[in-house]
């Protein structure tokens, strides 16, 4: 494996510190927080399927929104649906 000086070694221990606080955080808000049902733009989904599934979607449904959600959709498969909120 290749050797990392020390202040390189230094910044990527802080940078996967602070994805990992990232992480942490938004897994622990999404627990504790509702979400505001926006009755914005929703791509059609596939129920979850198992208990990991179950598993992903709690602890990494935070990073899941609307916005991106409707511009990866669009990066995908183009515009599909007209709405003039979008």
């Amino acid at each position: 494996m290749w050797t990392l000086d020390p202040s390189r070694k230094e910044v990527l221990r802080f940078a996967v510190s602070c994805r990992a606080l990232t992480l942490v955080l938004q897994a622990l808000f999404n627990a504790v927080i509702p979400d505001h049902q926006a009755e914005a733009f929703s791509p059609p989904r596939l129920t979850p399927s198992g208990s990991l599934d179950q598993l992903v979607e709690g602890l990494l449904g935070g990073l899941s929104r609307w916005d991106a959600e409707h511009f990866l959709f669009i990066a995908e498969y183009g515009y599909l649906l007209s709405s003039p909120h979008s």
